[in-house]
C-alpha cells in the first residue's frame, strides 16, 4: 500500500499500534477497526495494479496530565 503523507509510516505504524493496544482486550472492536481501515482503503483506492492512497490526514496524540 503507498499512501502520500506528511507523517512517516514509522508514525503511522505507532499511532495504529496504539489503538489497538488500547483496545486489546476487545478482539470485536479490533477485527472492526481493521475492516473499517481495509474499506476506507478500497474505497479510495486510485491504483490499478497496486494500492494509490493520496489523502491528508492529521493525526492528534493526546495524553492526560
Amino acid at each position: 500500500m503507498t499512501a502520500t503523507s506528511s507523517i512517516t509510516s514509522t508514525e503511522e505504524d505507532r499511532a495504529l499500534k496504539t489503538r489497538h493496544r488500547a483496545m486489546a482486550e476487545e478482539p470485536d472492536r479490533v477485527a472492526a477497526l481493521d475492516r473499517d481501515l481495509l474499506a476506507l482503503a478500497e474505497r479510495f483506492d486510485r491504483g490499478h495494479d497496486r494500492t494509490v492512497l493520496d489523502w491528508e490526514y492529521l493525526l492528534v496524540t493526546a495524553r492526560r496530565v
